[in-house]
């Protein structure tokens, strides 16, 4: 519980100053290195940079991204100014939802080019979160709906109806995305499969766009720490017959 990186008294080190405004988000990736979508205001445009936790450096910083895409995934863009939520895809490529523009952005994890942005069709995009098969989520919390990406090719998969407000969307274990609707008090679970959806009441005002339920950190975070495995043999306790059949 010490405090690792810090300015008040006591923290071993200080803290990590990012040369952008507003940090409001956060993801670490297979390298472990730490990115951050800061959010810009006041007419200051929204940067993304990354940080290496292990001296605390800052490696990139990356931004705006008002220019123009390859066609191939999106089209040009101009005047949008902050972000909002970030994750990090199975290949280590950063998404992030662009607040104000009403889109996603997609960064090379090797060199923090823009990949890519793609309009969602809601508007107000507030978090992302990636799937098992790499696909992305976004939350467009002004038209209360999520909004499935395919990763590879930025092609809109489909747009799913939430209750009022929705900021932040996980993905479980299973495939199945989670929306917290802010405005709603709720949180509504969409079948990955067949995208039926259930909603249930929560506390008042619920607000997170981070990975809760602990999928990117499995997925991505520690997909390539050091693991290990064991193997058993186990009596089924069925009995079964093995038949040999002679060549014709």
């Amino acid at each position: 519980g010490q405090c690792y990186r810090g300015d008040r008294a006591g923290c071993a080190k200080p803290s990590v100053k990012l040369g952008c405004d507003f940090p409001y988000g956060a993801v670490v990736d297979q390298k472990q290195m730490l990115w951050l979508a800061c959010r810009g205001y006041a007419g200051q445009d929204g940067r993304v940079a990354r940080v290496d936790t292990a001296t605390g450096l800052v490696t990139g910083l990356y931004g705006p991204f008002g220019t123009a895409v390859p066609s191939t995934f999106g089209t040009a863009r101009g005047g949008c100014i902050q972000l909002y939520g970030i994750s990090v895809d199975q290949l280590g490529d950063v998404w992030v939802g662009g607040f104000t523009c009403n889109d996603v952005i997609k960064l090379s994890g090797a060199t923090g080019a823009l990949m890519g942005v793609k309009k969602l069709g809601g508007t107000t995009t507030r978090g992302v979160a990636i799937d098992l098969d790499g696909n992305v989520w976004a939350a467009s919390s002004s038209t209360s709906t999520v909004t499935k990406i395919e990763g590879a090719t930025g092609n809109l998969l489909k747009t799913v109806d939430v209750p009022t407000g929705p900021i932040g969307v996980a993905v479980d274990a299973y495939g199945h995305l989670w929306a917290v609707s802010h405005a709603a008090s709720s949180v509504t679970k969409i079948n990955g499969v067949d995208s039926t959806k259930k909603s249930a009441a929560v506390g008042k005002g619920p607000y997170s766009y981070s990975d809760m339920l602990g999928l990117s950190l499995r997925m991505v975070t520690l997909a390539r720490q050091a693991t290990a495995t064991w193997r058993g043999v186990v009596d089924s306790g069925e009995e079964y017959e093995l038949v040999k059949f002679r060549e014709m």
